[in-house]
């Protein structure tokens, strides 16, 4: 224990370990003032991160943040909302589990091609299994009735993206350690109609 009895190696359970897990370093200041340090954060670095969005500039900017925040997680990309949801589906050429893993988390565009981000977020409400990965909704615009929709729907947080690399590194960061501090359930191998089992 250190001063103001904070126990370091301990914060609901798996996330917190000084020893053995792939970490990410969280430097912390106890509530009440009197310790300053830096906690050994575990991460699951195994779930991907499907990121849905259809402008290049915009791929490379988040993929950059991903990677300039040091959050390891492989990462792919889908173009339109049609593919997303053959992507959750695991439908066609995503039926590969193994080569196209089911998504640990979604960043997901509102204004995409085909199908756009509600139509995703409305197949995510109807398909229950996939309900449990957080769905981040990161769009140009924070038009107050597509705020209220996307949260109404299910969006877990919703962000504008920022016109530099470095603020968008900064809200890529700040997320992945809110959920690494969560309890998420498994991940499915297939999503199922609301229903159908």
């Amino acid at each position: 224990m250190v001063d103001g009895d904070f126990d370091l190696k301990y914060c609901r359970g798996r996330h917190f370990d000084s020893i053995g897990n792939p970490a990410r370093t969280l430097k912390i200041t106890h509530l009440t003032g009197r310790y300053t340090g830096t906690l050994l954060l575990s991460m699951d670095t195994k779930r991907l991160i499907l990121i849905v969005e259809d402008d290049k500039d915009d791929i490379d900017l988040l993929t950059a943040a991903i990677r300039r925040a040091n959050v390891p997680n492989p990462v792919k990309v889908v173009a339109d909302g049609e593919e997303a949801i053959k992507y959750l589906e695991g439908d066609g050429l995503f039926e590969d589990r193994i080569a196209y893993p089911f998504p640990g988390t979604l960043f997901l565009d509102l204004k995409l091609p085909k199908l756009n981000g509600f139509d995703v977020l409305q197949w995510l409400k109807e398909h229950e299994e996939c309900k449990v990965i957080p769905v981040m909704v990161l769009t140009a615009s924070a038009i107050e009735r597509d705020v209220t929709r996307a949260y109404q729907m299910g969006a877990n947080s919703f962000m504008v993206k920022p016109s530099s690399l470095g603020r968008l590194t900064e809200l890529v960061d700040l997320a992945f350690r809110f959920w690494s501090m969560c309890e998420i359930p498994p991940l499915p191998k297939k999503c199922q109609p609301v229903g159908a089992r």
